[in-house]
């Protein structure tokens, strides 16, 4: 079969978008093994937890370096959890999904910036319980400056989903985190404990500005 130009462009687009997935995929296992710990993400550099050896470069290339290696250290043999492979390729797979659904590089970025951030707050919940307020703030920041700088320059592309503009965000943030507050004072009348961990109410501003009018389905599918 003769691979026309477009195809071949379409093809290398998505392998370049893979791989930059891959990186941040890479990057977001710094965050969720890190920040839980208090631990600075630019020192220490990379190293194994058994010999302290520093991790080289050429061992440190997402997803194929997992490969080469078979999952082990280079100095000691000492197996690196398959959490690492699986979020990197998660993010690279959910990168290239969101280059599918993306009609131009502002939602693009704003999908990859979402994806991104949901792969980094499940997978410290899942390991740890909570979701750090560095995580959650810092996500807000940058979710409020990108909004504003959009909205300034063309037609902004947050929420990523539905229509687009500051009402439809502020029903997002007001419905969902109403939700997840409602939960927990409930919680708190009925059972006298929280039944919802305030990380997840932050985390509900975040959703709320990228959702949208589509934010009140967050809560409804999780508890389906």
């Amino acid at each position: 079969m003769i691979l026309s130009y477009n195809m071949v462009q379409n093809l290398e687009y998505s392998i370049f978008v893979f791989f930059i997935g891959a990186i941040f995929g890479s990057f977001a296992n710094v965050l969720i093994y890190r920040t839980p710990k208090g631990i600075s993400i630019i020192n220490p550099p990379s190293s194994c937890p058994k010999c302290n050896n520093r991790i080289k470069w050429y061992d440190n290339i997402p997803l194929l370096s997992y490969i080469l290696l078979m999952g082990k250290c280079r100095y000691c043999d000492q197996k690196i959890p398959f959490r690492y492979f699986l979020v990197e390729l998660l993010t690279a797979v959910l990168f290239l999904i969101a280059s599918f659904q993306s009609q131009n590089y502002l939602t693009l970025i704003s999908l990859c910036s979402l994806y991104f951030y949901l792969v980094v707050v499940t997978f410290i919940d899942l390991e740890n319980r909570i979701i750090p307020d560095k995580i959650n703030f810092g996500f807000l920041i940058y979710s409020i400056i990108f909004f504003l700088l959009t909205e300034l320059i063309t037609d902004s592309p947050l929420p990523v989903v539905g229509r687009s503009g500051l009402i439809s965000v502020l029903v997002g943030i007001t419905s969902i985190t109403g939700f997840f507050l409602t939960i927990d004072l409930i919680s708190i009348l009925i059972f006298k404990k929280p039944g919802i961990g305030y990380g997840d109410v932050k985390m509900g501003l975040n959703l709320g500005i990228s959702l949208g009018y589509y934010a009140p389905l967050v809560p409804l599918i999780a508890y389906i």
